[in-house]
């Protein structure tokens, strides 16, 4: 499974590096939401999954999650925003999962 995940992760990574700057952003909210709807362990469950922790990544110092928040739970949290905010699966699906992660792991005082 984690041979799945990384390969799905290194073939985003290729399909982001290798488009246009127009095609850069990945689809919206729906077409990240259906990924994350496909079986675990399958190339669309690693796509959806290192798509979140990507953006995590990214924004690491966004978020106050603690060093012992998983992947399973970044997607957890995301999937469970994009059901409950069904409106806003229109938007760039970057946006979403920041939105989701900002909700869930807030950092208060800052």
């Amino acid at each position: 499974m984690q041979r799945d995940r990384s390969f799905a992760l290194a073939w985003f990574c290729l399909a982001l590096l290798s488009a246009s700057p127009a095609a850069a952003m990945f689809e919206n909210g729906q077409f990240l939401y259906d990924r994350c709807q496909e079986e675990s362990g399958s190339l669309s469950d690693g796509v959806c999954s290192g798509f979140i922790t990507g953006v995590f990544d990214a924004n690491r110092d966004a978020y106050c999650a603690g060093s012992e928040v998983t992947a399973d739970r970044l997607k957890e949290v995301a999937v469970s925003y994009m059901r409950e905010h069904a409106q806003v699966l229109t938007q760039p699906a970057g946006s979403i999962v920041h939105d989701a992660l900002s909700e869930a792991f807030p950092c208060s005082g800052r």
